[in-house]
């Protein structure tokens, strides 16, 4: 799988307010079962887990192996897996992919299109049918992958859209301006 973003940067409970509108949209009082998608260290597994105690299970998926490492040493009796391809499809609730989509400050070309599709493609994949995916901080507008027929979007409102990364056109030829960029939905529902 492609190295996506190059920071490892992390802190608990680092988006609250998302944190709990996805909450919101997820059942109560039955398990759930969620993913990081891009974990680091761990501390997002920790936070969502800790949201939705006790009936949330929350795996991690993290590329950066020394990240994995810390992950599994902080929390030995989690799931981390270096390689979201290898986790079962359909078996998720709620997919997480925070600031991962993305290379900031970075021309277009560094991570292309066709990547963010493949990869999109790929947690779409691992959500069960009425699962959401909570896509913060993205380089591109998921409505335009190949995905996007299986997702609708849900109105989620937090300050500053979604995300501070700015958004490029499918194209990759223009940055999309600030008001069409802060208006990209962060939260979809999958379809079926």
């Amino acid at each position: 799988m492609e190295r996506c973003q190059d920071s490892g940067a992390t802190c608990y409970n680092r988006h609250p307010d998302i944190f709990g509108q996805a909450k919101a949209l997820l059942p109560r009082e039955v398990p759930v079962r969620a993913l990081s998608f891009g974990c680091s260290s761990g501390e997002e597994v920790r936070s969502l887990r800790d949201l939705g105690a006790p009936h949330w299970r929350v795996d991690g998926a993290e590329l950066q192996l020394d990240l994995l490492a810390k992950a599994r040493a902080a929390d030995p009796q989690g799931l981390y897996v270096p390689d979201a391809r290898v986790l079962p499809s359909g078996q998720y609730d709620a997919v997480f992919c925070m600031s991962v989509l993305c290379r900031y400050r970075a021309p277009p070309q560094d991570f292309p299109f066709d990547t963010f599709d493949r990869v999109l493609g790929i947690l779409v994949d691992l959500l069960r049918p009425g699962g959401i995916l909570v896509l913060y901080n993205a380089q591109y507008d998921a409505r335009e992958t190949r995905a996007s027929a299986l997702l609708e979007p849900v109105h989620g409102e937090v300050f500053g859209g979604s995300g501070f990364v700015p958004k490029f056109t499918k194209a990759m030829d223009a940055e999309l301006p600030p008001a069409l960029s802060e208006s990209v939905p962060y939260l979809y529902r999958k379809l079926g």
